[in-house]
Order: structure tokens, then C-alpha cells, then sequence
């Protein structure tokens, strides 16, 4: 599912499967996932491919875009084991959401390089709270063809 912001920013993100075919023993290695993102920035296109989430954090994030349609976040940042991906809050209402989602290391625009001493990279982004309902959704569709392997104890890291 894609998301938009007020201007032209958008950001879709797809669960592609897991890093490996094979089950390996290590239970956090187990539960790498390819994500497939492609984002909008200032009307310029860009996709990517990159291992960057675990199945659990996909769970979270679609724990945290419900929460988020709910009530007013307890935090207002999002972020994950590989910082390729960070969410924030940028303000919230009952009837719209705005926030960011920065874009680090392999998800960074083409255009921008790393070393470029271009500070952070952003997609503003606005939902209703029923987008943010059905984006979870779709969150959990997408992770019930990869859901976590072994005896996953999900290791929870945010960025306050």
C-alpha cells in the first residue's frame, strides 16, 4: 500500500521474503527480511531492495500505524536494528497524521550519497486514521507469508 503525503512525497514498502531460504540455526538471523521500498521526494522516484527489517519489527510497525489511527503516540519515533528506516511523528490529530519516514544507508535516494554531507533524508507523509488502519493491515498480510521463524523472542529497539 502506498502512502502520500500533502505534496508529492510517497512511500510503499513490500515484505519480498526472507534473507535466507534455508532456516539458519541463529534465530535473529532466521528472521531477516528483503524489503522493497519505493519512495517519492520532491517528485523524484527511487526503489530498493535491501535486508533491513526482521519479521518482528514488521509486526511492530504495523503495531505501531494502528496505534497511531487510535490515539496520540506515547512515542513519536520509530526505529529498528538496521537504520535503514526511522519513523517520527510530526503532529496528530483524530482526523490526520503527519510524519516522517528517514531514509539512511541503502535506502537512501540514489542521487544522494552517503558521504555527500547531505544531512538527513525524508518523506512527509499525512494519513487519516483509516489509512494508517488499512496500511496495517497490509503490513500483517504481507507478514503472514514470512512469519517469524524459531523460537523468535522479538528484541524491541526504539529510538527515543
Amino acid at each position: 500500500m502506498e502512502l502520500h503525503g500533502p505534496g508529492s512525497d510517497s512511500f510503499e514498502l513490500r515484505v519480498i521474503g526472507y534473507k535466507s531460504v534455508q532456516e539458519p540455526d541463529d534465530v535473529r538471523e532466521a528472521n531477516w527480511l528483503r524489503i522493497h521500498t519505493r519512495a517519492t521526494l520532491d517528485a523524484r522516484t527511487w526503489q530498493t531492495i535491501h535486508v533491513s527489517l526482521l519479521t518482528w519489527e514488521v509486526q511492530e510497525l504495523a503495531e505501531w500505524a494502528e496505534s497511531l489511527a487510535a490515539a496520540a503516540p506515547q512515542k513519536s519515533e520509530l526505529s529498528f536494528t538496521a537504520p535503514n528506516l526511522w519513523f517520527e511523528v510530526q503532529s496528530w490529530s483524530e482526523e490526520r497524521v503527519s510524519f516522517r519516514i528517514y531514509f539512511e544507508r541503502e535506502h537512501r535516494p540514489p542521487w544522494v550519497e552517503s558521504d555527500s554531507g547531505v544531512g538527513e533524508v525524508w518523506a512527509e507523509l499525512e494519513c487519516a486514521p483509516q489509512e494508517l488502519r488499512d496500511w496495517a493491515a497490509d503490513l500483517r498480510r504481507q507478514l503472514q507469508k514470512f512469519p517469524p521463524r524459531g523460537k523468535a523472542v522479538p528484541h524491541r529497539h526504539r529510538r527515543l
